[in-house]
């Protein structure tokens, strides 16, 4: 699916998406038109939320249709109205990171863009993107309509505005911050799934590359340093990563297991 636009201009309403992951269940290989009769929208709309599905990984396309994924599977098992604060976190997670797709705004405006508690204008983020996109080949009208997108995205409480990464300064200004912390298994798939894709080959980093890295700790919750060493103790006190105190900051990971187990243990265990 393109990177750009993939919505349809129709924003990402959880209600709509949950309805969609029901019929999905019922469904195994769902159609377009199958979508939009079980919801009750017309088919660009229908489109729109299999978009936002896809994006965030609860759904992939297939030859003949669209089927859910394995993480899917598991949130339509045990968070199927998409309501708990820790899916949320999860569909942001891979809205702004690049698995087999990539929401193309959403990843730079993220692993590139913001820090936390600075201030930003709106109008900034569009200007941005536009800047590091050129001199490639695209949809200008459609980078508008994604920025448009982003900020209801994270604005609107039947979006993903629960998560309160953004707090408004003043009309139009902006500032993110990480003020509503994952659970501990969360931030823990997060950073071993970034690390397993990333750095794979590596057993050891530093604090500060998790802090700062495109699509690590730091840059997925906005999180002050502070914070993420916070988070990774969380996980030395369960065994999961040993950290040394030295002028290296060094993290080593002992979770050897593919970090996916980790969400089934969790959801499985609510």
């Amino acid at each position: 699916m393109r990177s750009i636009a993939f919505h349809q201009k129709f924003k990402l309403d959880r209600e709509r998406l949950a309805t969609l992951l029901r019929y999905m269940t019922e469904q195994p290989i769902a159609s377009k038109k199958g979508a939009a009769v079980y919801m009750g929208v017309g088919e660009p709309a229908a489109e729109g939320c299999i978009g936002w599905l896809i994006k965030t990984s609860l759904v992939t396309p297939r030859d003949k249709g669209y089927e859910l994924t394995p993480l899917g599977e598991l949130i339509a098992n045990h968070d199927p109205e998409l309501s708990q604060q820790n899916t949320l976190w999860l569909m942001h997670y891979y809205l702004i990171t690049e698995h087999n797709e990539r929401s193309e705004v959403w990843y730079r405006a993220f692993n590139e863009f913001f820090n936390p508690g600075i201030s930003i204008e709106r109008s900034s983020l569009l200007t941005y993107i536009e800047r590091s996109l050129e001199g490639t080949s695209t949809n200008k009208l459609g980078l508008s309509d994604d920025c448009n997108q982003f900020w209801k995205c994270y604005l609107d409480p039947a979006s993903l505005g629960k998560l309160n990464l953004v707090q408004e300064d003043k009309q139009k200004t902006y500032t993110f911050n990480l003020s509503i912390p994952p659970d501990t298994a969360i931030f823990a798939f997060t950073l071993f799934d970034a690390w397993q894709r990333r750095f794979s080959h590596v057993d050891t980093l530093r604090i500060s590359q998790i802090c700062e890295e495109p699509e690590f700790s730091g840059k997925v919750f906005v999180a002050h340093r502070d914070q993420v060493v916070q988070m990774l103790q969380n996980l030395q006190s369960l065994g999961m990563v040993n950290i040394i105190d030295s002028q290296h900051e060094p993290v080593t990971r002992r979770y050897r297991d593919d970090p996916y187990q980790i969400l089934t243990n969790f959801y499985t265990a609510l």
